[in-house]
């Protein structure tokens, strides 16, 4: 008889043997699969770290771009400021720019740093990201290689990782800085071709000839004859500028809605008060520019240095007297540009331009006003001081870039001194002493 017992199968299990070596190949073969994934968890928290510090970069980044449009001064402040330069954390409020982050405090509507929350403990697993992430900002201007300056800004995040070692990220930024307003006036931009006019101009025969080579023919002054003609040029420029100005106020106010208190009217208000903006610029860059041409005529012109045989009076006279009344034409444009700005700004028209273009006229009349006062109507300054002051109180908690605008416009405008030493010292002293230049330039040349 066979006993069952000494011919059972094998397969009915596996030995301990084939058991271990199953079961390290299976570790073998699930070491890189949980490597990839601890792996993965590291790179997603590296991630995550990286994502919330060009969060906070870009959010920096976008305030500073909306406060530049709506505080001129914003680049002074950021150049002017060394702290910004320092890392601060972005909790608890300790850089001011993550000062505040949500308004939370009644009077609900205004947001006021040390009455609403900046990112504290309150804030939860936000703070816990947060609590090594400091930020810092530091600022060069740069001049354009044709005209202007920009701030070229580096806005730096750095923190401390999941394996405590330091991590950073950097972003740049160019701020644009606000024009100074004045340009060369364009009849006398290009020294070539105003000579070639000039001639034109004083010595019609003598026409294709070079000043410089005329001058030496006829025995003149080519610096004499250069600022008489300049001065010519520029008086028949300023008057096809401005008839040019005029006949598009026509054009504008004659397409103005009968109803006044629509959008459209609002626009051509605003088109009215550009054109005679533009008519102030033109007046006092050109007082700018001929009072260093008519100084010198007025000490040492003589007739002479016109050579011989000389321009015809009425080709320099007529023109050069048309010069006294490049003051009133400037007084004039400027009074009217704030005239049209305000009609404008005010209610009921003002409250139907888009907040931001109301604010930029806000910023325009301060402007004008500021140029008016330091030029024709110092006794203005209170009544400016006034508007700034009721302006800064109302967006108080509101516009920060606003409130903050309006009170380094109040530091400026601290008394008629102050407001000149902090002004362009151009713009006022070209109006203060273009009369006085123009006075002993043509009572020397009518002599």
């Amino acid at each position: 008889m066979v006993n069952p017992r000494r011919h059972t199968s094998r397969s009915s299990g596996f030995t301990l043997v084939e058991t271990l070596v199953a079961f390290a190949v299976l570790v073998l073969a699930l070491i890189p699969v949980l490597t990839l994934f601890t792996s993965a968890g590291k790179q997603a928290r590296q991630t995550s770290d990286y994502g919330q510090a060009l969060a906070l970069d870009q959010k920096v980044a976008e305030e500073l771009e909306l406060a530049n449009w709506e505080n001129i001064h914003k680049v002074e402040e950021l150049t002017n400021e060394p702290g910004f330069a320092t890392p601060a954390s972005v909790v608890e409020g300790r850089s001011p720019f993550f000062a505040v982050v949500e308004d939370h405090e009644t009077p609900y509507g205004l947001i006021r740093p040390g009455e609403d929350p900046a990112i504290d403990k309150t804030c939860g697993p936000l703070y816990e990201q947060l609590r090594t992430f400091q930020f810092s900002l530091q600022s060069k201007p740069r001049k354009l290689p044709t005209s202007g300056t920009v701030l070229d800004v580096k806005l730096s995040t750095r923190w401390i990782d999941f394996r405590q070692q330091p991590r950073d990220l950097s972003l740049d930024l160019p701020l644009g800085q606000h024009g100074c307003w004045l340009q060369v006036p364009t009849a006398v931009s290009d020294r070539k071709v105003a000579d070639v006019e000039i001639v034109k101009q004083l010595y019609p025969d003598r026409a294709g000839t070079s000043l410089e080579s005329l001058a030496v023919r006829i025995g003149a002054d080519p610096e004499t004859v250069r600022a008489v003609g300049e001065s010519v040029l520029l008086v028949n420029d300023l008057s096809a500028v401005l008839a040019d100005a005029n006949a598009k106020i026509d054009q504008v106010l004659s397409g103005i809605e009968k109803d006044s208190s629509s959008p459209a009217t609002a626009r051509a208000l605003l088109e009215v008060g550009r054109i005679h903006e533009a008519g102030a610029a033109t007046c006092l860059g050109i007082m700018v520019f001929l009072n260093t041409r008519l100084l010198p005529l007025g000490i040492s012109f003589t007739s002479a240095k016109l050579g011989t045989p000389r321009p015809a009076l009425a080709s320099y006279i007529t023109p050069m007297m048309q010069l006294n009344y490049l003051d009133i034409l400037f007084k004039q444009h400027l009074t009217l540009a704030q005239v049209f700005y305000a009609r404008a700004y005010d209610a009921p028209l003002g409250e139907l331009l888009s907040r931001r273009m109301r604010f930029r006229v806000f910023m325009k009349l301060a402007d004008l006003a500021k140029l008016e006062t330091v030029t024709s109507n110092p006794d203005g300054l209170p009544r400016l001081r006034s508007i700034l002051e009721d302006f800064m109180k109302f967006q108080d908690g509101r516009n920060q870039n606003f409130h903050d605008f309006a009170r380094e416009e109040l530091r400026l405008c601290k008394d008629l001194d102050t407001l000149r030493a902090g002004y362009p010292a151009w713009r006022w002293q070209a109006w203060q002493n273009f009369p006085a230049c123009r006075d002993r330039a043509l009572l020397r040349i009518l002599n």
